[in-house]
């Protein structure tokens, strides 16, 4: 268990980890992120868009169901020193088999990317799609509490 501050504080210095390590990406590839005319390509790669095939419905559940997913995985690894590795597997299973509009999984991954595209593309990472950022930001406060509760029932 860990107190509020201690999970905000993890939570903001993830996200700026994830902005800082989408600048790195923007800078070292500029030109050639600058050089595709549909630049939703690009914001689709570091913030999760909707697959315009789904359901807003379908979208939140596939985005709960991401997020419950990873932390029953997490919570259920073994603590030994293949943990880290058995989580990649996780992720790695949750990028093949679900998602289909992408697999944000938490806020910090969806998020610090996102805004780091914005200061290329503006609000476009928050305006495409309409408005659509929200569910991928949101959607693991539902999801991750759940795939608690999944571990604790297994």
């Amino acid at each position: 268990n860990i107190s509020f501050v201690k999970f905000v504080s993890y939570m903001v210095c993830q996200t700026v980890g994830a902005f800082l390590g989408a600048l790195l990406v923007i800078a070292l590839n500029y030109s050639h992120i600058m050089s595709y005319p549909d630049h939703s390509m690009f914001i689709g790669a570091m913030g999760t868009l909707k697959n315009p095939n789904n359901s807003l419905f379908s979208s939140i559940l596939d985005q709960i169901l991401g997020s419950a997913l990873l932390m029953l995985g997490i919570l259920k690894s073994t603590d030994t020193k293949w943990k880290p590795f058995f989580i990649g597997l996780v992720l790695g299973g949750l990028g093949l088999m679900a998602g289909s509009n992408g697999f944000a999984c938490n806020f910090a991954r969806d998020m610090g990317p996102r805004i780091a595209s914005s200061i290329i593309y503006g609000s476009d990472p928050f305006t495409l799609q309409d408005n659509w950022w929200w569910v991928p930001a949101t959607m693991s406060f539902i999801g991750c509490p759940l795939g608690w509760l999944m571990a604790q029932l297994i």
